[in-house]
């Protein structure tokens, strides 16, 4: 069986790909996840694409936890759920923002492009300390990250 999607740019248009794809045989056991980004429209009935989605990683980058809140209303599971963070913004405070995602419940934090120009993360000791603060965001101040050079 052949599931098909046919696409006029509209809302419902995302839904039958994502439903499409979802209900394939070819898919078992695969995971489906989307880019979360000022896409509430995805997310309305009858076209609400959380019934299909595996996960969703929030994506404007603005280290806000509440930006997750929206996804639970529309059905997704906190266990489903990611943070992107942005270096150029937490660069002294990703901790705090760590700790965040895990108090509420939320499964994932990401790091957004680290190493781009203008680098954030310009050298492997600022690496290991922005790192860290991950660490010990969720581990406990005990916790560090270091770097060793690599051995050929």
């Amino acid at each position: 069986m052949m599931n098909t999607a046919n696409c006029s740019g509209h809302v419902n248009a995302f839904y039958a790909l994502v439903k499409s794809i979802k209900t394939n045989p070819a898919f078992a056991g695969k995971v489906l996840t989307k880019a979360l980004y000022d896409d509430s429209q995805y997310f309305k009935k009858p076209y609400n694409v959380a019934e299909y989605l595996d996960a969703g990683y929030e994506m404007t980058y603005d280290d806000n936890v509440n930006d997750l809140t929206p996804y639970i209303g529309y059905g997704m599971s906190k266990s489903n759920l990611g943070l992107g963070v942005n270096p150029g913004n937490t660069l002294d405070g990703v901790g705090v923002v760590t700790q965040a995602v895990i108090a509420h419940g939320y499964s994932t934090m990401m790091v957004w492009a680290p190493n781009t120009v203008p680098a954030f993360i310009a050298s492997t000791e600022s690496a290991a300390s922005y790192y860290t603060q991950i660490a010990q965001g969720e581990y406990g101040q005990n916790a560090t990250v270091t770097y060793q050079a690599e051995s050929n």
